[in-house]
């Protein structure tokens, strides 16, 4: 597995891995663990989609935890509210609004 795309990210890094070639995981671990695979959220065939959803992530993942969410496995959870599940977020797209909308 190779790194081929990297960010940081609310005190953590945001990983695009290329795996066997053909298939890209998006991935967060800890900067505070820099030798350390991360948790993959999800797995896409092609490298720019890839690299969208982790620019995308990132933003999500900030306003996430201005609203008091944390990630916990593969949801964004809070404990006054449903756990959402990151795969929504990044398949979805979803837009300014409507991740305010589930944040709120």
């Amino acid at each position: 597995m190779t790194v081929k795309y990297t960010i940081d990210c609310e005190g953590s890094e945001i990983l695009v891995r290329e795996v066997d070639g053909a298939t890209y995981q998006l991935c967060i671990r800890a900067s505070t663990n820099p030798l350390g695979n991360g948790n993959v959220l999800e797995t896409y065939s092609e490298f720019y989609r890839a690299v969208r959803a982790a620019d995308h992530f990132c933003e999500t993942y900030a306003k996430a935890k201005e609203n008091g969410f944390y990630l916990q496995e593969t949801f964004l959870v809070k404990p006054d509210k449903h756990p959402i599940p990151v795969s929504k977020i990044l398949n979805e797209e979803m837009q300014s609004e409507q991740v305010n909308a589930l944040f709120a």
